[in-house]
């Protein structure tokens, strides 16, 4: 049984440069969550894959992966779209509490003992013009969830990142943890492969508990 400690953070915020090895860590700790079978909802971004780059698909995706696991959820995000279904069209913080937030709570009371994970992938990513205002979003989404779900977004350290995410990390320390990945370092590039290697199992612990 995996335990959850009342105080466990709820965020983990990796960063780091060009090169550093964000997405290879990100991908290692979806593949060793998938496996301790607490991986629920997973959103890799990628700039060249225009249908992953606009926001208003984050929290649809996420809900549908979160609805495969749980007729619950499915039943809550039915109940939504059919009071309401503009939640679609855009991102906005009614779609992120009507589909994610309402979501995320009924797959979290399935097993409170158990991680809910839910990982998103280079968030900086994100069409530009939204790029600040769907980081807001998501902060304010984390901040109220249950202590068995954990999120982990990996991201550079741009101001429409860092801006909102850093102002939480600065009030809430509960709330988030954060992990740079210093590539001045001289070692820095070949300890990505170590890290990979060594430490996955240690940082999905540490999702589990933090």
């Amino acid at each position: 049984m995996h335990y959850i400690s009342n105080s466990a953070q709820s965020f983990l915020w990796l960063t780091g440069d060009p090169g550093s090895g964000k997405s290879a860590i990100t991908a290692s700790v979806a593949q060793e969550c998938k496996d301790e079978n607490i991986l629920w909802a997973q959103f890799f971004i990628n700039r060249n894959l225009l249908n992953t780059t606009n926001p208003a698909s984050y929290f649809p995706s996420i809900a549908r992966q979160l609805a495969d696991r749980s007729p619950e959820v499915t039943l809550t995000i039915h109940d939504a779209l059919k009071q309401q279904p503009s939640l679609m069209d855009d991102i906005s913080q009614r779609q992120a509490g009507k589909i994610f937030v309402d979501s995320i709570k009924i797959a979290s009371s399935t097993d409170p003992s158990k991680p809910v994970v839910v990982i998103i992938d280079v968030l900086y990513e994100t069409e530009p013009t939204h790029l600040h205002y769907t980081a807001d979003i998501f902060l304010r989404s984390i901040i109220d969830l249950p202590c068995n779900v954990k999120v982990f977004i990996s991201s550079r350290t741009e101001d429409n990142v860092r801006n909102p995410f850093s102002d939480t990390f600065h009030v809430k320390r509960n709330l988030v943890k954060h992990i740079h990945l210093n590539m001045s370092a001289e070692s820095s590039i070949r300890n990505v492969s170590t890290y990979l290697v060594r430490n996955i199992g240690e940082l999905v612990k540490g999702i589990i508990w933090m």
